[in-house]
Formats: structure tokens, C-alpha cells, sequence
């Protein structure tokens, strides 16, 4: 007996239900990997920190010692200054609150664009790191009107301890900002996903 094939809406309907299966399901895991990633933000050293802003890709990264070959593409945490918060704040753009900072937010995330001993050239409207233009660097305003101040136009060498670094969103808030930070540690990514544009 051959039994009469199901009519297509019925096929995709069934269909739709086990998406929703799989889609709950994982946000379920994701929600269980917030919280876990929280509580273990305060009982692990070195830390498990969960990155909540939309200019690096969300998610869990291993915060390690900064050590002593921090290299350019590398991604580092950082406490940002009273200055820092306050440009930020003068557009719009709030700090997560933390607790390990001074400031009492949470310590930024990007990926290192130059280390100590580099030239950095924002006269051109770009930066440009020993010559070379880094991709994305240009200074833009961001949603809803706001305008973010850059850097002033110049040279600047890179001191010891210091770094410059640039968000993976162009919106993001960043060196081209703010100019360079002291990183406070290296960041491994653990399980993260792309964030909405900012």
C-alpha cells in the first residue's frame, strides 16, 4: 500500500517545528554559558571573561599574563582611563560596570595594531602603523548621530608598556579614539560569535 505523500505546507510546518526545537535548545545552552561564564568570571585566575560589547565578537576568552612578546593581531585587555570613559561618555558610548578596573568597569577588549617602538601616522585621516595603512582604521560617527572625536592629527612613537588597538566593528570605540593603553592581559578566545554592528 503506498500511502499518499503529505501536502507541503504539512511538510514545511513539521519542519518549522523542529527548527524551533534546535533553536530553543540553543539558546538554552547559550544562556547556561552566560551564567556559568559569569560565575566563573569571579572564581577563576587567571579569568574567564565574557565579552558583552558589540565592537569585538561576543563570548568567552581566557585572560592570560600579558607576558613579554606581545605581537601586533594579538588580543588584549585593558583598563580604560577616567579620560577614556569620559570622551566616551560625551557621545553616548556607557562602560560596562566591572570590578577590575580602578574605574570600576569592566577592562576593554581589541586587538593589538602597534607595540612599543612603532610610528603611528593619523595626519592622513587613517592610521598608519610604520608606513602601512591599517584596514578599517578611519575615524567614523557612530549610530544615532553620535560623533566620536578622534585622536590628534600626528605622529606618536608607541611607548614601553603601551599598545594601540583597533575593535573588529567599525563603530567601535578604540585607539583611534583614545590613542594607547597599558594591557593588563592577553586575551585567548574560547567560544565567541559576531556581534551585531554597533
Amino acid at each position: 500500500m503506498i500511502l499518499p505523500k503529505r501536502p507541503a505546507i504539512v511538510e514545511h510546518f513539521i519542519k518549522g517545528i523542529c527548527d524551533s526545537r534546535t533553536w530553543v535548545f540553543s539558546l538554552l545552552v547559550l544562556l547556561a554559558l552566560i551564567v556559568t561564564g559569569e560565575i566563573l568570571t569571579h572564581f577563576v585566575e587567571p579569568h574567564i571573561r565574557y565579552n558583552k560589547t558589540a565592537s569585538m565578537p561576543l563570548g568567552f576568552y581566557w585572560d592570560g599574563p600579558v607576558g613579554i612578546n606581545l605581537a601586533r593581531g594579538d588580543l588584549v585587555f585593558f583598563c580604560p582611563s577616567p579620560e577614556i570613559i569620559s570622551r566616551g561618555l560625551a557621545v553616548g558610548i556607557h562602560s560596562v560596570n566591572g570590578e577590575e578596573c580602578p574605574t570600576h568597569t569592566a577592562s576593554f577588549l581589541k586587538r593589538i595594531i602597534a607595540i612599543p617602538g612603532d610610528l603611528v601616522d593619523t595626519r592622513k585621516g587613517d592610521i598608519r602603523v610604520n608606513g602601512k595603512v591599517i584596514p578599517r582604521s578611519t575615524p567614523i560617527s557612530g549610530p544615532r548621530g553620535r560623533l566620536l572625536q578622534s585622536i590628534l592629527p600626528q605622529t606618536y612613537k608607541v611607548a614601553p608598556n603601551q599598545a594601540w588597538g583597533i575593535s573588529e566593528d567599525p563603530f567601535g570605540y578604540d585607539s583611534r579614539y583614545y590613542g594607547s593603553f597599558q594591557p593588563i592581559g592577553r586575551a585567548y578566545p574560547l567560544i565567541t560569535w559576531k556581534a551585531h554592528s554597533l
